[in-house]
């Protein structure tokens, strides 16, 4: 049944998966939902697991085998030698999978090579599934690479000012696009971890600066944020309040999550 070869994966995988520092954190829940879309992918020997200059789209747990690990610019022959040699239980491809950036090394299989293997996609849609883990795996992986982001609020607010009306002091266009509702996902004046990610991609924010700046945002680590707290973050004041008495007004501080 689908629930048995669940709980199988979990017995197999659990223990590899909870090698990999920005996962050792998340809840039960979550590292039970990663390690069911793990696929196995075998390779045999001379095969290319990573290409340099590739997209990272995935990382690796080697349940099997060994491969060696080359630096050189291009493709390197089997009888060169490697500056490093992964072995059986072994995870690689984190970083590129993480950052977005271009896969800096070559690992070919010196052995058969039987492997897990876990797709961006499924931390996307974890993230996206469960809200509470995006903050959990950001500062994870941010403090596991000791990244920062490349743009600063203040570059957002640059560029939400070409998109959307600079001189509306309530920020109604951009209320509109970002939490009005209308997308029927949560609340109006609710900014939503995929809300965000709509708008800072229409303004060109790469997906790594997302991660980072929303681990700056959400504090409280819920998942979401209020407009109005969007708002103050990026522009430095507040939207310019209604002359509604309803607390719950998004234009306003005390708006319920």
């Amino acid at each position: 049944t689908t629930q048995l070869q669940e709980e199988v994966k979990l017995v197999l995988y659990s223990r590899l998966v909870m090698q990999v520092p920005f996962l050792q954190t998340l809840d039960a829940r979550a590292l039970r939902f990663l390690i069911g879309r793990l696929s196995d992918q075998v390779f045999l020997p001379a095969d290319f697991i990573i290409c340099r200059g590739d997209i990272g789209n995935e990382m690796f747990f080697l349940r099997e085998g060994f491969a060696g690990v080359f630096t050189c610019q291009r493709a390197p022959h089997w009888e060169d030698d490697e500056i490093k040699c992964v072995e059986k239980g072994s995870h690689f491809g984190e970083i590129a999978l993480l950052t977005g950036q271009l896969r800096t090394a070559w690992i070919m299989a010196r052995a058969y090579c039987l492997t897990s293997v876990l797709q961006a996609s499924a931390i996307d849609n974890l993230m996206a599934q469960d809200p509470t883990s995006i903050c959990t795996l950001i500062k994870n992986f941010q403090d596991m690479l000791k990244l920062k982001p490349s743009l600063s609020w203040a570059d957002v607010k640059t560029r939400l000012n070409r998109e959307f009306d600079p001189d509306d002091p309530r920020r109604q266009d951009l209320y509109d696009f970002v939490c009005s509702g209308d997308d029927g996902l949560a609340p109006a004046g609710l900014i939503t971890w995929t809300r965000y990610q709509v708008l800072l991609s229409r303004i060109q924010v790469s997906q790594l600066d997302q991660k980072l700046l929303w681990a700056e945002l959400d504090e409280e680590q819920s998942g979401a944020v209020t407009f109005y707290l969007f708002v103050v973050t990026v522009y430095g004041s507040a939207p310019e309040e209604s002359d509604s008495d309803n607390e719950n007004d998004p234009f306003k501080p005390s708006a319920s999550r």
